[in-house]
């Protein structure tokens, strides 16, 4: 992939993207993880349904997943609202609501996010098993049309520390008798690649790739730009 065209280095943002297009995005981010890290792998994966990413040439599925809580979930719906406000009152109001959730509005180079004011670990492997747990309710049906089916797990906010060391040991607690041909476990800084059995790949995300690959997926899920777009081409 090209990170850093013209049109990507020039695009900033200062709200929120549509809550409606919120879900998009996340995938064209795992998307465009996948393909910037592993184009060998996933040069051919393009976003479909059920699973979400797919590739029909050579039979390879990636379901996408968000490890969120019930708060986080709420604290994001208020955060999609602030994009709508132009009251300086309104958007102080939503964001008192999200500190009583327990999250923070905070400015980044790529606009506003959504932060948590500090999640224990506990809660943390909670959210991500679960997340895990209800994927593997659908691997049987997708099995029927792919060679291969991952799954991807993706953490919208940015996760304690605890997570990058201990995620694979709270996947392999409750993949005992079913188990996805891959895992991929994505933050705002590292991705993770694991295949059960294997050596677990570990690759950090920089600040610059973190942030172009954001403004790709946005871009992409607001049909600025389309995969057929130099920015997801391989290079």
């Amino acid at each position: 992939m090209y990170l850093e065209t013209e049109r990507v280095r020039n695009k900033s943002y200062t709200g929120a993207i549509d809550s409606r297009l919120q879900k998009r995005s996340q995938e064209y981010f795992v998307l465009a993880a996948l393909r910037y890290f592993y184009p060998q792998k996933f040069d051919g994966v393009v976003l479909e349904d059920s699973p979400d990413l797919q590739d029909r040439t050579n039979r390879i599925g990636v379901e996408v997943t968000i490890a969120v809580s019930q708060k986080e979930m709420k604290a994001s719906r208020e955060f999609s609202k602030l994009k709508r406000m132009t009251s300086s009152d309104e958007r102080r109001r939503i964001i008192e609501k999200i500190g009583a959730i327990g999250h923070s509005v905070k400015k980044t180079p790529i606009g506003n996010v959504l932060s948590s004011s500090g999640s224990s670990s506990l809660s943390e492997k909670q959210n991500f098993q679960e997340a895990v747990s209800k994927k593997l309710k659908k691997l049987d049906s997708y099995r029927k049309s792919f060679n291969k089916v991952g799954l991807a797990i993706y953490f919208v906010e940015i996760p304690s520390s605890e997570v990058e060391k201990e995620c694979i040991d709270w996947l392999n607690e409750i993949c005992k008798k079913e188990t996805y041909d891959f895992y991929i476990v994505l933050s705002h800084r590292f991705f993770l690649f694991y295949e059960p059995g294997e050596e677990l790949i570990e690759l950090k995300i920089c600040s610059c790739q973190r942030q172009c690959l954001s403004t790709i997926a946005r871009m992409t899920a607001e049909k600025e730009i389309s995969l057929s777009d130099i920015e997801w081409q391989r290079r």
